[in-house]
This record gives structure tokens, C-alpha cells and sequence, in this order.
């Protein structure tokens, strides 16, 4: 699992796809939360990268254990720059984690729990949860930890 923590942005799309193609799986961190809420997210998640942005270094908690990569940093886009641009091949399955969310249970204490791929897809095409069709043209259309649950 790979901690994003990005605003609404276009830095957000880069870092989900990214995130994705690598294989891995993300835990949205709010940025807004407690740092001590932040930290145990972290923590639970046995996140050990974290994609963000630059503005969101202050408001997390120390990262001493984690990798972090801001999306949006100068250095970082000279790196990308120098790989190519071919679209990455991934060999993602419908049981494969695409995010982890947390909450509290039935203990009280939160958790991380992990949502498959086909937890989303079944929630996109298999209810009248979302209605989309041909026309529309939809950037995201639920929030990055909207709980796709398995049947």
C-alpha cells in the first residue's frame, strides 16, 4: 500500500495512476486529519512511500519511517522526464487491491481494510448506484475512499 496525500488536483490523477500501474494498492490520507490520526494510518497501513504534495509537508506527522515523493516538486519531474513516456502494462485482477479505507469496525479502533477491483467494478456496473452511459464524461465520480464492498 502507497499513502496518497494530495488535494483535489491534477497531481491527484498523476499519483492514482501511478500508483495503479505500479501494481500497488493507496490509502488516501486527508491531510486535514490530527497528526496523531495521520500517523496511526501510516502506522496500520504499513505504508512505507507516500506520494503528496509540497503544501502537505507541514500538516503530516514525521515521516522518518516512510518514503516520501512530492508529486510536485521540481526534482521529481526532471526525474520522470528522463523515463518513457510508453504507457505501462500492469497485470491488475479483479481480487487485487486497488485502495484500503479505514474504519473503526465492530471493535471501535480504526482499521485499514483492503477494496478489490472488484469491489469497484461491481459497484460501477452491477447496481443503480451510478448511473453513467455513453455521453458522459466523468473525471472521478466518488471520492478516492468511497467503500466498494464484495458480495
Amino acid at each position: 500500500m502507497v499513502g496518497l496525500c494530495v488535494g483535489p488536483s491534477v497531481e491527484m490523477a498523476i499519483g492514482l495512476l501511478g500508483i495503479l500501474k505500479s501494481g500497488a494498492a493507496y490509502v488516501p490520507l486527508d491531510a486535514a486529519y490530527p497528526k496523531e490520526r495521520l500517523a496511526f494510518m501510516l502506522n496500520e497501513a504499513r505504508i512505507r512511500l507516500l506520494v503528496m504534495q509540497q503544501k502537505m509537508v507541514d500538516k503530516l506527522p514525521s515521516l522518518s519511517a516512510v518514503k516520501a515523493v512530492c508529486i510536485d516538486a521540481e526534482a521529481w519531474q526532471e526525474n520522470i522526464a528522463q523515463h518513457p513516456a510508453c504507457n505501462l502494462k500492469t497485470n491488475a485482477f479483479a481480487e487485487n487491491l486497488v485502495y484500503g479505507m479505514f474504519t473503526s469496525g465492530s471493535s471501535g479502533k480504526p482499521k485499514c481494510v483492503g477494496i478489490t477491483h472488484r469491489g469497484v467494478i461491481r459497484l460501477v456496473r452491477n447496481t443503480d448506484y451510478i448511473q453513467i452511459n455513453a455521453a458522459d464524461r466523468v473525471a472521478q465520480s466518488l471520492a478516492t475512499a468511497f467503500a466498494a464492498y464484495e458480495e
